[in-house]
């Protein structure tokens, strides 16, 4: 991946969707800010996330883990 398609879903563009709106990444987890995919999610920008690539796999970030509006391909939710 080169530094270009970065952390192209940002708070940016989050704040373009409507309230509610749900995020499918199948692409690649580097397209995804996670800090700002984690505060759209908490604040309901974000109604939910169907994740199936993570930045830094397999060190998935705990937080999208704990999340329960995080639909997650191969990663357990947290205990």
């Amino acid at each position: 991946v080169t530094a270009e398609p970065r952390a192209i879903m940002n708070a940016t563009r989050y704040a373009l969707l409507p309230d509610g709106a749900v995020l499918a990444n199948a692409a690649r987890g580097a397209v995804i800010d996670d800090d700002a995919l984690v505060d759209a999610l908490k604040s309901g920008k974000l109604f939910a996330a169907g994740i199936d690539a993570y930045n830094n796999e397999p060190n998935v970030d705990k937080r999208l883990i704990a999340l329960d509006n995080t639909f997650r391909h191969g990663i357990p939710r947290a205990r």
